[in-house]
């Protein structure tokens, strides 16, 4: 089916990946919903695949990955780093969507999302004290000034 929707998009597509031109790439691509994205990597191999989908913005390769089929959606998650999955790919999901893309992980790959999540999450909490004294300072020179 992806053939007969996205014929014309297939050859550009294939130059942008030989070409490694990740603009051109992300134009094509960003006119397309998600659905009709799932349906066009399933023309290319799992590297291309990676690499169409860091041409276009996290939220929308997240909804990708979620309308691929479980087998597809599977190879081409494990391709990924264990930091592009905690910090991207899943960032952008509702929690159920972020757990069922992790259950399918192999045991490995898991440990290591989840060890990037609790550092991005330490790094976060750690930095609450520095954007409240900042935020409290703000609204204090604001409301003096007035």
């Amino acid at each position: 089916m992806a053939e007969q929707n996205f014929q014309h998009i297939i050859p550009s597509l294939q130059n942008c990946i030989s070409e490694r031109n990740i603009m051109q790439s992300k134009l094509l691509l960003e006119e397309l919903y998600p659905a009709d994205i799932a349906e066009l990597l399933q023309e290319f191999t799992v590297t291309e695949q990676k690499f169409l989908l860091d041409c276009i913005d996290n939220d929308i390769s997240s909804s990708v990955l979620l309308e691929l089929d479980e087998d597809e959606r599977g190879k081409l998650i494990e391709s990924f780093s264990a930091k592009e999955i905690a910090e991207e790919m899943i960032q952008e999901m509702d929690s159920d969507d972020a757990a069922d893309i992790i259950s399918e992980l192999s045991e490995g790959k898991k440990e290591e999302v989840f060890i990037w999540r609790q550092k991005r999450s330490s790094t976060m909490l750690q930095n609450i004290p520095t954007l409240n004294k900042f935020f409290w300072n703000f609204m204090w020179n604001k409301t003096n000034s007035a």
